[in-house]
This record gives structure tokens, C-alpha cells and sequence, in this order.
């Protein structure tokens, strides 16, 4: 099931399904545990409509760094 908001549409070689094509930047609010505290944090992804149901979403590095940080700042802004 494809889940939330669509960004744009990027043609890229795609890790999942092997094929280069158009996959979806996508954003939702998701959350992860850090430090012990559960931080709600905004997330963007890829998402490859080619892919089985369950593994049609990745991340490149930046990202994964990006999320992080987004993640990061948000505990850091709820304990201040």
C-alpha cells in the first residue's frame, strides 16, 4: 500500500526492481525511538510502484542522513 504524500516523480535506475524509471519522492510522519524517547519526526522516501508490497520503499544516504537529523531536531527542540 502506498503511503504518504507525494512529493514529486523522479526517473532514476532503481535498487529495488533493477529498472530505471519513474519513482515517487514521497513524505509522511513517522516515529523512532531515541535515547530510550519516542520522537515524531517528518521522513521522505522513494517508493517504487515495480516492487513486492512489502520492500517498495528505500532511502538513499543523504536521505537517511537528512531523516536522522529531522528526527535528531525534533527531540532536541521537545526537551528544550
Amino acid at each position: 500500500m502506498e503511503t504518504g504524500t507525494l512529493l514529486r516523480k523522479i526517473h532514476m535506475d532503481c535498487p529495488l526492481c533493477g529498472k530505471t524509471h519513474e519513482v515517487e519522492e514521497r513524505k509522511r510522519v513517522t516515529s523512532i525511538v531515541l535515547k530510550g524517547e519516542e520522537v515524531t519526526y517528518e521522513e521522505r522516501f522513494y517508493f517504487c510502484a515495480n516492487a513486492k508490497e512489502d520492500e517498495n520503499e528505500f532511502e538513499t544516504g543523504s536521505m537517511t542522513n537528512e531523516n536522522l537529523l529531522n528526527a535528531r531536531n525534533k527531540k532536541f527542540l521537545k526537551i528544550s
